[in-house]
Parts: C-alpha cells; structure tokens; sequence
C-alpha cells in the first residue's frame, strides 16, 4: 500500500512546480500579447557613420520623405501667402438704410431734432452710409496667428481672394465719427445713438475660409523628394551614411513602422515575439535559480517580480501607442527601486536589464533607450544600497535625473561630436521622469499589504524599541526584553559575516519571544525573586506552558499586524524541539510511566531561511549561557558547540539554506561575543 503522506508530499511539491512554470507561461504570453506588433527596421545606422551591416537593397517601391528642415522651410515660406479671409455681406446697406428711414421716421424723434432740414440732415446720413458700405465695414479679429495681418483676402463671388490693405476699410469707430461729421451737438446726441443702432458690419471674417486655405497651403508643400525602385542599391556595406543616403534610410525605416503587416507577417512577428521573450524570461528564471534559489522557490516573490516586469511592459506599450512623442517620460527606474527594497541589489540589476532588453525590441531607437535606461537603472539601485529613511528616495531621484543627463550628453557627443545638438526637452523630460520615480514610496507600502513583503524602512520603524509591543513586553517581561536585545545583537552579527538580511534578523529576534508576555512569571529570566511556579505543576503543564509562548507570539503579532516574515522568527526559533529540561525531568521521576513525547515537543515549523536558522542557534546560545557558572573560554565554547551541534543532530536546518561552512563561522562569532559580554579574559601563554 502506498504512503499517502509520500504521495501528499510530492503532490505538493509537483503543484508548487506547476503553479511556477504556469505563472512564467502566463507571464511571457501576456508581454506578447501587450506589446507592439508592428514591422520594425533591423539596421541601427547614423549620420557620417558608416555602414557596418551587409548591402541593402530596397524591397519594395518608397517615396524619399524630405527632412524636417526643410519642410518647416517650405512651410513657412508657404504661410507668407496665408491671410485672414473676409467674405461681403451684400445685403448690409439695404438693412441700414431701411432701419435709418424708419427711425428718421419717427415723428418723436423729429422733435427732438428741433430742425427744420431735417430732410437734410437725413439725406446727408444715407449718403454716409452708402459711402460707408461702399468702402466696407471691416469686423475686427483674433490677427495674433497670422504672419500677414495687416493684410485681408477678400473673397469674390466666385471664390476668388482679393488681397488688401486692412486699413483700407472702415472700422466700426471710423464709421461712427464720420456719420457725425458736420452735424451740431445738440443733434449729433439725439442722431448717434440710431447710427449705432444701424451699422452693421459688413466685411465678415469666414474662420471656415480661412482654415481651409491654410490647409490648402500647407498641403501644397511636397513631403516626399522622389521615389526609390524596387532591387534598387540604397548603401553598400562599409559605405559612409551621407545626409543623402541618412533620408532614404530614414524613408526606409518610416515606411516599414508605418506599414501594416500582413497576416501572415503577423503570424511571423508574434512567432519571434514568443522566442525572444521566453528565452529573456528563461534566463532570468534560470538566474533566479542558479543564485537566489529562495526567491525563486517562493511563489509570492517570484509572482511580485514577474508582475512588476508585466506592469512596466503595459505602460510602455500604452506609451508607445499614444500622442507621448518620447518614451522617457515613462518612470522605468520605478522596477528596480521597488525590486531593490524588497530584494537585493543583484536581484533589482538583472530584472531592470532583462526588461530593458525586452521592450528595446519595441523602441525606436533600440540602442539609445538599452543604453539610457540601463545606466539610469543602475545609478538607482547603487544609490539605494542603504534605504533607512524615506527621504532617500528624494536622493534618488536626484540620481536618476544626472544619471539621463550625463549619459544623453556623452551619447550625443559619441553620435555626432557636437553637443549642442542636445535639445533642453531632454532635460524636462528626465526631470518628469525623475520626479515620478516619487511614486515607488507609495507602492511600497501597497506592495507591502498586498504581497506580504516588508521593506527595510518598515523593518526600521518595527526595530524601535519604543514600538507599542516592544515597550509592552519591556514592562510585562523585562528579563525576556533583556533576552531578546542579546538574541538580537548576536543573530545580527552572524548573518553580517555569513550573509544575509541584518535588519531583518535583528527585527526577528527582538519579536521573536513576544509570546512571554502573557505568563512571564513562567520564564526563567523573569523570576527576580527566586520563586518558580512551575515548581508546583505537573511536568507536561509546565511544558505546555512554555511551547504556548510560540502559538501567543503568533497571536499577539497578527493582532498588532506585525508582517508574516517577521512572524516567522516567532514560529521557527524552536523549530520542532523538545523541552529538554521538563522531558528529562519526567523521565527521571516517572521511570515507570509511558511519555507522550508530543507534549514536550514545540509544533515547529523547523527554520527554513538563512536568517531563521541563525536566530535559533542565537535564542538557545544565549539562554544557556545565562546558566554557566563559570565564565571562561574553555566552558563558553562547550556550550557553543554542544547547542548547535545538538540542533544538527535533531536536523533543525535541513530545511534553511545555511551552509556547514556558514554554521561554522557563527559558532566563532558567538563565542568571541559571548567571552566579550561576560568580559572573559584570553589566557596568554606564560614566558619561558
């Protein structure tokens, strides 16, 4: 009959496995499907350089596209022609007129001018107005975009334009002081408010017209120069790239991108698509296994990695395919500072390089952006080699920000020799891009909640002592609070010199025994007054009481929301030990009765991190050399040996990534600090 807790076991294991292989498969379909499909030119080239690939050929008929220069030439010269566009409004005079007879009409209004040739004075304004209408009343305009405004087109019945002088015209002012020329006072006031009323304009500027002339202009302007044939020779192999040859390249590799491909095309696109991302993804699964097993090995952390590279490639892609004329206002830098925070800064180089040479496939200019994203990459990463303070991510983004600008400076000088090609847009653009790297703070905290990580700036704030729980248990239990700061102190030395995570060990050891708080009169190192209630129960009692500090240290932690990881110290510093003393102790009074070993046997887990492990050997070290009554070297380094050498033998690290050789050197660096802290004295070899 087969072993179900075999089959159980290598189920898990082969679900793990599945789980893994399913999330890199998602991983590399879903940057397939996300990034652009379009044809792309496969030659990198430059001006005055020359040419390093085989001969080229055109495959197919393209226009030469003109240079930017020189449409924006052609193009101003083209807007020396554009003016504003007026139409006439031939119906104007007869409304005026009309309205004038009918208000000179008006017998009120004809006492109120007390004249008696009020016939003339109406016939002199009519013949005003026809003067007027017959110049045109021009109406006033918006003349700020346009290079010609002093001059109008006039547009005929036939859509004709008829160029002339704006101030040949009436304006609405002129008309008015005209009308009132020659007249009284007296009567001007009674006549000018009708004038007013009356004119209307009669020269209308047509924003419609006028649009669609400036259209008319600019398309006139030629974009293409000529057209290249088919099989025709564009540039021979180790031929110079001239301005000339620059533009039908530059044609070339416009047709090309602006193209759609065929479905077949397509097919073949995404084929390659799949290839280079999976090998990119491959490797660097591979790199995680080879040198960060542990990460690799945990599904949470592997899932954080691959997502962040996903989440980078969808902005990148949303970039590319919007009104962004540049890529580098994007924040890529944003991945290997959260990569940095929660991992390392191996770890953090090689995930930011592999998506950087995944989406340089998908850049324009494949070898500036690999070049420029992989030096601010960088200069991110070694610039957080310490990350105690928020404030440090100011000092980042500093970095990132002269990290773009030197290297687009160098590039430039490389490319060209002449540095003021270099646009000042550059520069805003990397300090956008600077400035939104900001948001990794933010994320880190999201990152934090929902993937169950902490950052060394969380794992900072956890280690003040002056925390909530850290106080409490230095109230309720100093001696264990005494304890755990020794613990601490010794775990964070070791895993200095073997390795790994200081701040994270030191952060685990001080919680690690928060669990006494409930009963610390039961704990040795709280008994100041020499009396032991365990004295008075029963041996299993007692050694229930002391295995429940794990299970209360777990509780207390979830309920204070202390992270996972940290609570992990809590359950693996015993691992699945026995409490040696009351075990013995019942043996040696109860020869005779069976014992349920499960009783004195902590519930484990065994530790399964480097860190963990370390913690372990540390508790039992410390606590048992509180015991020693005789401090010297000889008994110090017995105690060492006999405690981690029992953890060994009980296989309490077979599951925790710790080397002999690391054991090794943590067994010197407890005894040198423990002869240092009982203030043992080296004995020197007398004189002969």
């Amino acid at each position: 009959m087969p072993d179900f807790s075999s089959w159980v076991r290598n189920f898990r294991v082969n679900y793990v496995m599945v789980l893994r292989l399913l999330m890199a498969a998602v991983t590399i379909l879903a940057l397939v499907y996300v990034l652009p499909k379009e044809i792309s030119f496969s030659y990198s080239f430059e001006k005055g350089k020359a040419w390093h690939h085989n001969d080229l050929l055109a495959p197919f008929d393209f226009p030469v596209q003109r240079s930017p220069e020189e449409l924006d030439a052609d193009r101003r010269k083209a807007m020396e022609r554009f003016f504003p566009c007026f139409r006439v409004d031939s119906a104007a005079l007869l409304k005026a007129i009309d309205g004038l007879n009918r208000d000179l009409n008006n017998q009120v209004l004809l006492q109120k001018l007390k004249s008696k040739n009020n016939t003339l004075i109406k016939d002199s304004l009519i013949f005003r107005f026809k003067a007027i209408y017959r110049k045109g009343l021009v109406a006033p305009f918006d003349n700020s975009q346009f290079n010609n405004a002093q001059q109008i087109a006039l547009i005929g019945p036939r859509n004709t334009p008829d160029v002339r002088p704006y101030q040949e015209f009436f304006s609405l002012q002129q008309a008015y002081d005209y009308c009132l020329t020659g007249i009284p006072p007296n009567q001007a006031k009674v006549i000018a408010p009708l004038i007013e009323k009356n004119l209307a304009y009669s020269v209308l500027f047509d924003s419609l017209l006028t649009a669609n002339l400036k259209e008319e202009l600019v398309g006139e302007v030629m974009t293409t120069d000529g057209m290249v044939q088919k099989g025709e020779l564009l540039i021979v192999q180790g031929g110079i790239v001239t301005p000339e040859k620059f533009r039908i390249l530059q044609s070339l590799k416009q047709e090309l991108e602006s193209s759609a491909a065929s479905s077949l095309q397509q097919t073949v696109i995404v084929i390659g698509q799949l290839i280079i991302i999976a090998l990119l993804i491959g490797l660097y699964l591979a790199f995680l296994y080879n040198f960060k097993r542990e990460v690799y090995l945990d599904n949470r952390r592997l899932l954080l990695l691959l997502s962040n590279m996903l989440l980078t490639a969808i902005l990148f892609s949303l970039a590319n395919n919007s009104d962004i004329q540049t890529l580098y206002y994007l924040p890529l830098c944003i991945l290997p500072i959260i990569t940095r925070v929660f991992y390392d800064s191996v770890t953090a180089v090689i995930t930011h390089l592999t998506t950087v040479l995944i989406l340089s496939f998908f850049a324009s200019e494949s070898t500036e952006f690999i070049m420029l994203q992989s030096v601010s990459g960088l200069a991110a990463v070694y610039s957080l080699i310490s990350i105690r303070k928020r404030s440090r991510f100011f000092a980042t983004a500093l970095v990132i920000f002269l990290a773009y600008a030197l290297a687009i400076s160098g590039w430039y000088m490389l490319r060209s020799g002449d540095i003021s090609q270099l646009k000042t847009q550059y520069l805003v653009m990397f300090g956008i891009n600077a400035l939104l790297t900001l948001l990794a703070s933010p994320l880190i905290y999201i990152y934090e909640k929902l993937f169950g990580l902490v950052s060394e700036v969380t794992l900072l704030e956890l280690s003040d002592s002056n925390s909530d729980l850290l106080k409490e248990l230095s109230f309720k239990a100093p001696g264990t609070f005494q304890h755990s700061l020794q613990v601490a102190n010794l775990a964070e030395a070791a895993i200095y010199e073997i390795g790994g995570n200081t701040l994270l060990t030191r952060v685990g050891a001080l919680y690690h025994d928060i669990g006494k708080m409930r009963l610390p009169i039961y704990f040795i190192e709280n008994q100041a007054n020499g009396v032991n209630p365990h004295d008075e129960l029963p041996y299993e009692e007692s050694a229930s009481i002391i295995i429940s500090h794990v299970i209360e240290g777990i509780r207390l932690a979830r309920q204070n929301k202390i992270p996972e990881i940290i609570i992990d110290f809590i359950r693996t510093h015993h691992g699945d030990q026995r409490v040696e003393y009351f075990y013995h102790s019942f043996l040696r009074n109860f020869p005779d009765r069976p014992v349920q070993e499960d009783k004195f046997r902590y519930p484990g887990p065994r530790p399964f991190s480097k860190e963990t492990a370390v913690l372990m050997m540390a508790d039992s070290v410390e606590a048992a050399s509180r015991s020693l009554k005789v401090y010297d070297e000889s008994s110090i380094s017995k105690l060492v040996d006999r405690i981690i050498d029992k953890q060994m033998e009980n296989g309490q690290f077979e599951n925790a990534a710790i080397t002999l050789k690391d054991i090794a050197r943590t067994r010197l660096i407890f005894k040198r600090m423990l002869n240092n802290i009982y203030h043992v004295r080296i004995e020197y070899p007398k004189a002969l």
